[in-house]
C-alpha cells in the first residue's frame, strides 16, 4: 500500500499546491500545543524530550515538524532528533533493537538514540526517557495509565500529557485521569472534547486539538500569497500563531489550545502567518497581495484585491506586503 508521505511527496513534485491535513495538519496543531504548554510550564523548547506513542504517519509528521522547529531555534538537527522519541507497535524506536522488530525509512531519523535501550513496554520507555510531554496518536485506549502518569510526575513538576487520539473511546486516558493522578500537575490535552475538571477545587478545561485551527488558515494563507506550494514552514509558521493566540486566562485553567469558539478567526491569524512564511520563503506569487491581482485559476484571469494595508514595502522591498493579516481578509471577502 502506497504511504500518504509517498502521494503527497508525488503531488507536490508534480507542482501540485497541495498538502496532507492527516499528517502536516495534524502536525501543526500537535506543535502549536506543545509550543503552548511551555507558556504553562516556562520552559524552553531546546530543554524538552518528547515521547511519540504511536509512530504512524500522523506523529511522525508532528516529530519532523517538532525537530524542524527546534532547529529554526537554533538546535543542531542531530540534538534536536536524540530528544524525540518514537514508540510504535513492536516498543522503543531505537537502534541496536531486535532484527525482527525492523525499523522502516521514516522511522529510521528517531532512532539513534545512545545510552537509551529497546524496550517493548511503555511504561520502562518512560522510565527510561524520562519525556517532558508523552503525546499519543496510536488509538489504543487507556494505554495511558495511572503509574505511566505518577512515573512522569517523578521527574517533572507540569508533565504535559496529549491524548490525542479520537473518538473518546480511543483516547489514551481521560481528562479527569490525567489530573487525579498527576494530582492536579498535568497539562493535558486531548484530540476528543472534554469537559472541565475540577480537581480539589481547581477547575481545569483541557484543551481541544482540533486540526480545524490549522488548515482554514494554511489554505487562506496558501491562496492569498498565490504560494505556488505548501511548505512545512508554513505549517511551522500556522503552529506558531496558533500556539501565540492561547490567551492568559486560557493558560490559567490548563488550556494549551484557544476556544473551538474563535476557530474563524484564529483562520485569520494562522492564515496571515501562512502567507507571510510563503512569502518569506520565495513561493508566494510575485507581487501578491500589494493591492494587486491574484493569480487566477488555471490559467483564468487574476482577481484584484483592494486592501489599503497591502502596500509596497520599502527600499529593497518592492511588492513586499506590510499586512498580510488586511490581505487574507480581503483575499476571503473578495475571491471566496
Amino acid at each position: 500500500m502506497t504511504s500518504c508521505f509517498v502521494l503527497c511527496n508525488r503531488f507536490q513534485a508534480k507542482g501540485a499546491r497541495t498538502y496532507n491535513d492527516d499528517i502536516q495538519g495534524t502536525a501543526a496543531v500537535t506543535v502549536a500545543g506543545i509550543l503552548g504548554s511551555l507558556r504553562v510550564t516556562k520552559g524552553k523548547l531546546s530543554e524538552q524530550t518528547v515521547l511519540f506513542f504511536g509512530a504512524g504517519q500522523a506523529n511522525i509528521g508532528a516529530a519532523e515538524l517538532l525537530v524542524k522547529a527546534l532547529v529554526e531555534d537554533g538546535v543542531d538537527e542531530t540534538i534536536a532528533r536524540s530528544n524525540v522519541f518514537l514508540f510504535d507497535s513492536k516498543g522503543l524506536v531505537v537502534d541496536g533493537r531486535p532484527a525482527e522488530f525492523a525499523i522502516s525509512d521514516d522511522k529510521a531519523p528517531f532512532a539513534a538514540k545512545p545510552g537509551v535501550s529497546f524496550t517493548s513496554s511503555l511504561e520502562e520507555a518512560v522510565k527510561r526517557v524520562k519525556p517532558t510531554h508523552l503525546v499519543g496518536a496510536a488509538a489504543q485506549p487507556a494505554v495511558f495509565t495511572k503509574k505511566i502518569i505518577e512515573s512522569m510526575c517523578k521527574f517533572n513538576p507540569r508533565p504535559v500529557v496529549f491524548a490525542l487520539s479520537n473518538p473518546t473511546s480511543k483516547a489514551e486516558c481521560t481528562a479527569a485521569q490525567a489530573y487525579e493522578w498527576s494530582k492536579g500537575a498535568a497539562v493535558f490535552a486531548s484530540g476528543t472534547l472534554f469537559a472541565p475538571v475540577t480537581y480539589k477545587g481547581t477547575t481545569f478545561a483541557p484543551g481541544f486539538a482540533n486540526n480545524a485551527f490549522i488548515f482554514p488558515g494554511v489554505a487562506a494563507g496558501s491562496l492569498a500569497s498565490g504560494a505556488s506550494s505548501v511548505t512545512d514552514g508554513m505549517f511551522l509558521a500556522a503552529a506558531r500563531s496558533l500556539a501565540s493566540r492561547v490567551s492568559e486566562e486560557n493558560l490559567a485553567v490548563g488550556a494549551v489550545y484557544p476556544p473551538t469558539s474563535t476557530i474563524r478567526e484564529a483562520a485569520i491569524g494562522v492564515g496571515a502567518a501562512v502567507a507571510a512564511a510563503a512569502a518569506a520563503e520565495g513561493v508566494a506569487a510575485p507581487g501578491a497581495c500589494r493591492g494587486g491581482l491574484i493569480p487566477g485559476r488555471n490559467g483564468a484571469a487574476g482577481t484584484t484585491v483592494p486592501s489599503l494595508d497591502a502596500l509596497t514595502g520599502g527600499e529593497g522591498e518592492e511588492g513586499a506586503c506590510a499586512n498580510w493579516e488586511a490581505c487574507v481578509r480581503d483575499y476571503l471577502k473578495t475571491c471566496l
